[in-house]
């Protein structure tokens, strides 16, 4: 094994003994498109699962790991984090004070990041006015509602500009206190 390692070294990375293959040589910065992320989506993010976390646990989460000089990027507040799945209002009985939270993160320089899909549960606040006004994608056989890990939801569908504004109405609302981005998950 670790002559057919030496044997990919020498063949693939160093085209030659002493220089590196050009494919694994970095071009100069001129020549690197700028990155569509901002650089700290790319540092190390924390979280605990889902029926773990609440406002006091994922603020001495990331204070344990800063206090171990572990670099901390942003903080994914898992699901569960609102009262009902996707309906993006926070539980105030796990996170009395978000915006505080965030606040406090910010100041450590740790950003802020809420589990979302794009499916709706049909025992969420916002589920029934979305069924209303059409906001889901329906089945062939017309059914919007499926089974998933979270439940029984809907898909929002993304073709209707209607609702892909109210959707982003509601994300807009968390943005607007300081969350930093979103991390979607599951449903794509």
């Amino acid at each position: 094994r670790i002559l057919l390692l030496a044997v990919f070294l020498a063949c693939f990375v160093y085209g030659a003994p002493g220089r590196l293959h050009p494919a694994y040589v970095v071009p100069p910065a001129e020549d690197v498109a700028p990155s569509l992320y901002p650089e700290w989506a790319h540092e190390h993010w924390v979280w605990f699962s889902h029926g773990q976390q609440n406002q006091v646990a994922d603020i001495q989460l990331v204070h344990d790991y800063l206090n171990r000089g572990i670099p901390v990027g942003g903080l994914d507040v898992d699901s569960e984090w609102s009262t009902g799945i996707n309906n993006m209002l926070w539980d105030l009985t796990k996170y009395p004070n978000a915006t505080a939270m965030i606040s406090e993160l910010k100041a450590l320089g740790v950003h802020t990041l809420l589990w979302i899909t794009s499916m709706i549960d049909e025992d969420s606040s916002n589920f029934a006015y979305a069924k209303e006004h059409g906001y889901f994608i329906k089945g062939i056989d017309g059914v919007e509602v499926i089974k998933w890990w979270h439940g029984h939801g809907a898909f929002i569908d993304y073709t209707n500009p209607e609702g892909l504004a109210w959707w982003h109405s509601q994300m807009d609302a968390l943005l607007d206190i300081g969350v930093d981005g979103f991390k979607t998950d599951g449903t794509d």
